[in-house]
């Protein structure tokens, strides 16, 4: 089990020196269509799951079925503020570098990731994985109880946060963030793309001068390179990118 977990924690690190490009890309829809299949397969085997428990558990009055879910719940909304929190400010606390190369973030991006502390699957898969008997013989106790409030716990997260996650994104108002970041990373992209051109460009300027290449070629690679060059905005901002005489983001994208 360990050297499974070492062989894929090495893998993760390594994947992208050691698997093409191409290969990665097909796997990631590959597996998340296993993903999607074991999910769907997961859910339909509880529903199946959910009538012999909902038979079983008649025995249990009502109130300690919903007092047991709601419980839960409490636990499992602090237990997740209570570790992303920490998780995301303690290491900046203790590590400069850290800090230096990724700020703190603002206290709203946190609570969102705390907020949508959804379950699903896993604990699905933890609550069938629980054996009908025990080695002596006798049943499993509370076994149908602990698969009705799993599922019960799983739908309240599932349709409560799923809801109420707009509102509270914009009571935040992470919205603003994400436009925000979402500029900044295709600032960030056109910069790359320029920098690159130049760099062939300048290539391209030193095989001329080698010769290594006919005129004809050479004027056809310069001529490529600088409408590539010229497509590409200053800025997302649409007056300065007319200003400049740039193109439009979605032609730098091509």
């Amino acid at each position: 089990m360990i050297a499974t977990v070492a062989c894929g924690l090495y893998i993760s690190w390594n994947g992208p020196l050691l698997i093409p490009a191409a290969t990665r890309l097909q796997g990631i829809f590959f597996w998340d269509l296993v993903i999607y299949l074991i999910e769907g397969l997961l859910f339909l085997l509880t529903g199946f799951q959910m009538r012999f428990a909902a038979g079983e558990v008649k025995s249990v009055p009502i109130d300690d079925i919903l007092s047991a879910t709601a419980l839960v719940l409490i636990i499992i909304v602090i237990a997740r503020f209570a570790w992303v929190f920490p998780a995301t400010y303690l290491p900046r606390v203790l590590s400069k570098r850290l800090r230096e190369r990724d700020p703190y973030p603002p206290w709203q991006w946190p609570f969102v990731i705390a907020f949508t502390g959804v379950r699903g699957a896993v604990s699905l898969a933890a609550a069938l994985a629980l054996p009908f008997a025990l080695p002596s013989g006798e049943g499993f106790p509370y076994r149908d109880l602990i698969l009705f409030v799993s599922f019960g716990v799983i739908f309240v997260t599932l349709v409560g946060t799923g809801l109420l996650l707009p509102a509270v994104v914009r009571w935040l108002g992470v919205a603003k963030d994400g436009r925000s970041e979402h500029v900044a990373e295709h600032e960030a992209e056109i910069a790359a793309r320029r920098e690159a051109l130049d760099a062939a460009l300048k290539s391209l300027d030193a095989m001329t001068d080698d010769r290594e290449l006919s005129d004809e070629v050479v004027k056809l690679l310069r001529a490529r390179h600088e409408i590539r060059s010229n497509q590409l905005p200053d800025s997302l901002n649409p007056r300065r990118a007319r200003r400049h005489g740039g193109g439009s983001p979605t032609d730098a994208g091509n």
